[in-house]
C-alpha cells in the first residue's frame, strides 16, 4: 500500500506542477497578446510617418539636397543647374523663391507633365511596344529626379495620371499618349 500512497501523492504534485505550468502558459500567452497589440500599433504608426514622408518627399524635385537651398535646382538628365522654362524643376524652385505656399506646383501635375515628357521620347517605338508599364514609368521618374511617394508609389502614380487627359491606359498596367490612339500617329 505504500507503493500506492506514494504514486497518488507523486501523481498529485504532477498534476499541480501541470496547473501551474498551464498557468504560467496564460500569462505567457497574455503578455505576448499585449506584446502583439504594441507591434500591430508600432507598425501603423510607421506606416503613417512613411506615407507622410513620402508625400513630403514628393514635394521635392529631387531626392537630395546639394546646397543650403530648400531645393535643388540640379537637372538630373544634364547635370546642370539653371531654369529651363520648360523644365519640371524650374517650377518647383520658382515656388520655392517666392515662398508663397498658396500657389504651389500640385504634385499631379508635376507627375503627369513627367509622365508626358517620359512617353514622347518614346515616339520611334512601334504601336506595341511605345506604352509603357506603370512601374517601369515609377523608375524612369526616380531617374529623373522626381520622387512618386506612397506605400506603392506605382498605384499612386496611376491615381494621378489618370486624371490627365493626355495619357490613357493602353493595356493592363501600360499608360500611353492619347495622341497615340490616333491610327495616323
Amino acid at each position: 500500500m505504500d507503493d500506492l500512497t506514494e504514486n497518488q501523492t507523486f501523481y498529485e504534485s504532477l498534476k499541480m506542477k501541470i496547473k501551474e505550468m498551464d498557468n504560467e502558459i496564460k500569462s505567457i500567452d497574455l503578455k505576448i497578446n499585449d506584446a502583439t497589440q504594441i507591434l500591430t500599433n508600432l507598425q501603423s504608426e510607421r506606416v503613417r510617418l512613411e506615407s507622410l514622408r513620402g508625400h513630403a518627399s514628393a514635394l521635392l524635385p529631387t531626392q537630395e539636397n546639394e546646397s543650403e537651398e530648400l531645393v535643388s535646382s540640379r537637372n538630373p538628365e544634364t547635370g546642370t543647374t539653371g531654369s529651363d522654362p520648360g523644365s519640371l524643376y524650374s517650377a518647383m524652385n520658382a515656388w520655392h523663391a517666392t515662398g508663397d505656399l498658396n500657389n504651389r506646383p500640385k504634385v499631379g501635375k508635376i507627375i503627369s507633365d513627367a509622365v508626358v515628357k517620359i512617353l514622347l521620347t518614346r515616339l520611334a517605338f512601334d504601336s506595341e511596344t511605345r506604352p509603357m508599364h506603370y512601374r517601369t514609368l515609377v523608375d524612369e521618374m526616380h531617374n529623373m529626379g522626381i520622387n512618386v511617394s506612397g506605400a506603392d508609389p506605382g498605384l499612386n502614380l496611376i491615381a494621378h495620371i489618370q486624371k490627365d487627359k493626355r495619357i490613357v491606359r493602353m493595356k493592363r498596367g501600360h499608360y500611353g499618349l492619347t495622341s497615340w490612339l490616333d491610327p495616323n500617329s
